[in-house]
This record gives C-alpha cells, structure tokens and sequence, in this order.
C-alpha cells in the first residue's frame, strides 16, 4: 500500500488538462447520415476548445455499418477543423 507521501511525489502539478467530447452521429428521417450536422457538430465542439471523440466507443460504434463508421470517418476528415 502506498504512503501519502509517494503519491504526492508522483503528482503532476500545473499540467494543462485535455477535454474531449464524443461526437454522435446524426442522422435524416430517412435514415442517411446528417453530414451537414454533423460537420457543424464538430466544428462547434472544436472552437469550444474540446477534441472530438468520433468513433469512439460510446456505446452505439457497434451498431453503425461498415459504410456508415467509413462515412463518419470521412466526414470528420473533411469537417476541417480536426
């Protein structure tokens, strides 16, 4: 079991810490992905200074088809902003 002091030794104090968001992806009423939304999603969490999370597992990456997660990746790359 460690001491107090050891675990205060391995503190890093004045570290810049690093948000990150999970972007979710969108979708029309007819079923197709909502790119448009979806770019702006990520350029709003972008300038708010978080990094996108896309494809994460969030917990619904396993539903999403293969041309679906090729898509969503596809889209981040050409949202410009990542």
């Amino acid at each position: 079991m460690q001491n107090i002091e050891a675990l205060l030794k391995r503190q890093a104090l004045g570290r810049q810490p690093q948000g990150m968001a999970a972007a979710l992806l969108p979708y029309e009423k007819n079923g197709e992905i909502a790119v448009d939304a979806f770019k702006s999603h990520l350029k709003a969490t972008h300038a708010a200074g978080l990094t996108n999370a896309v494809n994460m597992d969030t917990g619904y990456v396993n539903y999403l088809s293969d041309h679906d997660n090729r898509h969503a990746r596809a889209t981040y790359g050409d949202a410009g902003c990542c």
